[in-house]
């Protein structure tokens, strides 16, 4: 009798544990970042940081970054919902550029920003 008790005290935990965890990740959102080049094609291998406001921005304090795949696009995963900002630069036909703009994540949804100059 107290084995069964116990075993369902330690089913119940366990489900209350999975089921946080499955709640925690659904309190996220992906925000994708497209890098393009002022003819729209995709740009591969450029790097795109991360920033948690305007101000990180500003003092180029970042969070994270990413390098673009073939496609020219990468993808931050699992971020709180906020706006965040984003910033790339590159070369185009022996000219520098600099891009950068906001995505907001809201919970649950991917949210796609373009940088193209």
């Amino acid at each position: 009798m107290k084995n069964k008790f116990f075993f369902s005290i330690l089913a119940v935990a366990l489900i209350t544990i999975v089921v946080s965890f499955s709640s925690c990740k659904e309190k996220t959102g992906d925000l994708k970042v497209e890098v393009v080049n002022a003819l729209s094609e995709p740009l591969e291998g450029k790097t795109v940081y991360l920033y948690g406001t305007e101000s990180d921005l500003n003092a180029n304090s970042y969070i994270e970054k990413s390098v673009t795949d073939s496609d020219g696009s990468t993808t931050f995963y699992d971020l709180e919902p906020q706006t965040y900002f984003v910033d790339v630069e590159y070369e185009f036909l022996g000219v520098e550029y600099y891009s950068s703009t906001s995505g907001t994540v809201e919970e649950g949804l991917i949210t796609t920003v373009i940088l193209q100059p």
